[in-house]
């Protein structure tokens, strides 16, 4: 959330420390789970919490980051292209809630009762390895996108491709049907 923070405010010194914040948040969420699965103390909750907080802090960043782009340019579309990319997440998060409750036959309790939450067999053929490489390795190096365009004072330029490839990101839910095959 500290990163949404300093992106609010627009300008190429905001962008830069909210970046770095987005770097730390990406980093320790991506050790969280590590620890507790080596600790012996992973749970649906814990996993269920992760994604609940990832949809918050991107749904967040993105209408930041709009905000700051108009408070910038002066150009109310930058703030329209923010929102449009956090409704998409926010669809995108609504139907995962949907699949997993879908699987679990409308059992809130019985929700990835397996050992290794929402696990998913490894994609077949093109298309479906296509579809997993669009929605999970361009999700793990966002980070990184977003920190190489702050240090160009090239993040606004992001937005227009965040709104659509939200969008697009969703509607791919519905090939993928909330199978996770996180990197």
């Amino acid at each position: 959330m500290a990163a949404a923070y300093f992106l609010f405010f627009g300008g190429y010194m905001f962008g830069i420390v909210g970046s770095v914040f987005l770097f730390f948040n990406y980093l320790l969420d991506h050790c969280d789970g590590e620890i507790a699965r080596a600790k012996n103390q992973s749970s649906r909750f814990g996993h269920e919490f992760d994604t609940f907080v990832d949809w918050i802090v991107h749904t967040a960043l993105f209408a930041a980051m709009g905000h700051g782009a108009l408070l910038e340019t002066g150009q109310i579309i930058w703030l329209w292209f923010g929102l449009a990319a956090s409704i998409g997440g926010t669809i995108n998060y609504a139907l995962s809630v949907y699949w997993r409750l879908r699987k679990s036959g409308g059992d809130p309790d019985a929700i990835g009762s397996d050992t290794e939450p929402d696990a998913a067999p490894d994609p077949q053929g093109l298309k479906s390895v296509l579809i997993v490489a669009f929605r999970e390795f361009a999700r793990a190096d966002f980070w990184a996108i977003v920190l190489a365009l702050a240090l160009m004072d090239w993040m606004r330029y992001l937005l227009p491709f965040a709104a659509v490839g939200a969008q697009v990101y969703w509607i791919l839910q519905f090939t993928v049907r909330g199978n996770d095959h996180r990197v």
